[in-house]
């Protein structure tokens, strides 16, 4: 199963809205959704894996392995296309 997981901070303003895409497209499409915070040590690491500048990011993983897919807030067509 693809297990998306998005890298956010507190304080950043277009966060939640990556949060709110992911969790509505998850009513429809089977995946996990994790979120990490980018100061925590997962997401420290996250961060320094994929070189990682701005968030929210988007880091999926499936059959292929795990990549970054997505630095800021995808549009719902991009989103969906990854989790169908």
């Amino acid at each position: 199963m693809k297990k998306i997981i998005l890298v956010t901070t507190e304080t950043c303003p277009f966060c939640p809205m990556a949060k709110i895409l992911w969790k509505k497209l998850q009513k429809d499409y089977k995946f996990e959704f994790e979120e990490v915070n980018a100061y925590s040590e997962k997401g420290r690491k996250l961060i320094e894996k994929y070189e990682i500048r701005a968030v929210p990011a988007t880091i999926i993983q499936d059959e292929k392995g795990e990549r970054l897919a997505f630095v800021g807030v995808p549009s719902e067509e991009e989103a969906k296309k990854e989790v169908m």
